[in-house]
């Protein structure tokens, strides 16, 4: 995702950078430097003011909650101040 935004102009896009979790095995790409590159180069007041979120493992690390739809839904609704409703099925 990152090299699309970059190939299509994206202001603040910057290249991925493979990191790894603390001594874990596992590499990622720290979507948070990328988050944080192209937040910066908003000039538009109105949108820099708008909320930062997204998905629930956006802002939990709980595998505990993640796991479960209705919580992850609920945690999610009370960050956003909004009504959490719990899924049908």
């Amino acid at each position: 995702m990152a090299e699309l935004q970059i190939s299509r102009g994206i202001p603040g896009a910057i290249a991925p950078v493979i990191g790894s979790l603390k001594d874990r095995p596992y590499r990622f790409i720290d979507s948070v430097k990328i988050f944080d590159a192209i937040r910066a180069a908003i000039k538009d007041e109105d949108l820099r003011l708008l909320p930062e979120f997204g998905g629930a493992d956006q802002f939990l690390s709980s595998n505990f909650v993640l796991a479960v739809p209705t919580y992850a839904s609920a945690a999610t609704g009370a960050l956003l101040n909004t009504t959490s409703r719990t899924p049908a099925g």
